[in-house]
């Protein structure tokens, strides 16, 4: 379905909404080495331990601490069932033009998704990424309503971000990735779990969630970091022309909760 035929009908809108989350915030790739917490810490009162197993402890801990850690694998997933009340209850049960939370009056599975990854890292330059995801929201996100869909859209709109990264030894570490990725422009998210309110913005469903294509990024500073990317249009799921779109980000980490 297209962002056309979706027709311009309600105005007052409750929704009611039970997500559940699940997953795990990292798995070693490897079996890692036990870290020993050091018995300094404990100096206070130290006569009931024995010095040279205390000696060797210390040790061990000091050298599994200089080594880099190990990479460590992200999983997880969640379930996202809404229901909207609109009071005007529109026969076609649509909330307005959107392309996401866009039915009514009735339960939905909005959004399923599982995912799989690990991060670029010094120690592991190799970086992966593989999100699948079902339900009413993958429905009408990524499309446009002006130009025909992309070969194989069917299948693309069940990914989300899904991707490789390499992480290359170039000055202060400059990142590649290349598949699908999360939209450089606009704040919104496609999955309404990391939003401020359950229902986007227009301007969220107007602006691209996801990305296909490559970029590189760069961090001049700790604050300061430079993104260029390459993409194969707007619209991820949508081919306009056989030109490529490109453009750049410029971020600036004001303070760990704040970046503009």
């Amino acid at each position: 379905m297209s962002r056309s035929e979706i027709k311009h009908y309600s105005l007052g809108i409750v929704p009611v909404i039970l997500i559940l989350l699940f997953g795990s915030s990292g798995i070693q790739a490897q079996q890692a080495h036990c870290k020993i917490p050091s018995l300094r810490l404990l100096d206070q009162d130290t006569s009931h331990f024995d010095l040279d197993n205390r000696f060797s402890q210390e040790t061990s801990t000091e050298g599994s601490q200089k080594q880099p850690p190990n990479p460590k694998w992200q999983y997880g997933g969640f379930v996202d069932f809404g229901y909207l009340l609109d009071f005007n209850h529109p026969e076609n049960r649509l909330f307005r033009s959107r392309g996401t939370a866009w039915h009514v009056d009735r339960v939905h599975l909005n959004m399923a998704a599982a995912y799989l990854g690990k991060k670029a890292t010094e120690a592991s330059r190799w970086g992966v990424e593989l999100t699948v995801q079902a339900g009413k929201d993958t429905e009408v996100f990524g499309f446009s309503a002006t130009t025909p869909n992309i070969g194989g859209f069917k299948f693309l709109r069940h990914l989300g971000p899904t991707n490789v990264s390499y992480l290359a030894p170039v000055g202060t570490g400059l990142t590649l990735q290349a598949g699908i990725f999360s939209s450089f422009i606009g704040y919104d998210s496609l999955y309404a779990k990391d939003n401020l309110n359950y229902t986007r913005p227009w301007g969220a469903d107007f602006t691209p969630y996801f990305m296909m294509g490559v970029n590189g990024s760069y961090p001049f500073t700790e604050k300061l970091t430079g993104t260029f990317f390459v993409v194969n249009g707007y619209w991820h799921l949508a081919r306009a022309n056989n030109v490529p779109s490109w453009g750049g980000q410029v971020a600036y980490k004001v303070n760990p909760r704040v970046t503009v």
